[in-house]
């Protein structure tokens, strides 16, 4: 029953998304505050046609310098099926502080654990950790951080 209910009120907030910026959907993530859960939401754009979100709350980054909430997310638009993949920063008021536009899924982080940001590599089968606990790092991946 609850689990009824609780996609119900996702497609609510998915219907009510449409037409709003995606920001939207990022605060619904947070507020939800589950880590690892990822969460899908579908909109319609007159230019992009179907867009299919994937928004995962990975948890929150410890570093000398604060917190971090990191989410991931990833945007499939269009006929081609194209795929955009983003990790937002946010600080402890779930306010952005920026983001890595990133290609690959792999370039995705699958969790946080003791400063280290992990990824996985579907090409080498390996599990690969960043170490970010002197702060954010500058760049991800020959991505920078966009503010």
């Amino acid at each position: 029953m609850h689990r009824i209910l609780f996609v119900l009120i996702l497609i609510g907030y998915a219907k009510l998304l449409t037409g709003q910026p995606y920001h939207k959907i990022l605060e619904i993530v947070l507020e939800r505050n589950t880590i690892g859960k990822e969460y899908t939401f579908y909109k319609t754009d007159k230019e992009y046609g179907k867009l299919e979100y994937f928004v995962k709350y990975i948890g929150t980054l410890t570093t000398k310098k604060g917190n971090y909430k990191i989410v991931t997310q990833t945007l499939i638009s269009g006929i081609s099926h194209h795929a955009t993949n983003f990790i937002y920063v946010f600080n402890n008021q779930n306010k952005r502080v920026g983001y890595y536009h990133v290609v690959l899924v792999d370039e995705l982080p699958i969790k946080i654990n003791k400063g280290y940001l992990f990824f996985y590599s579907t090409e080498k089968k390996v599990l690969e950790k960043v170490f970010c606990g002197d702060g954010l790092p500058v760049q991800l991946y020959g991505r920078t951080m966009t503010r």
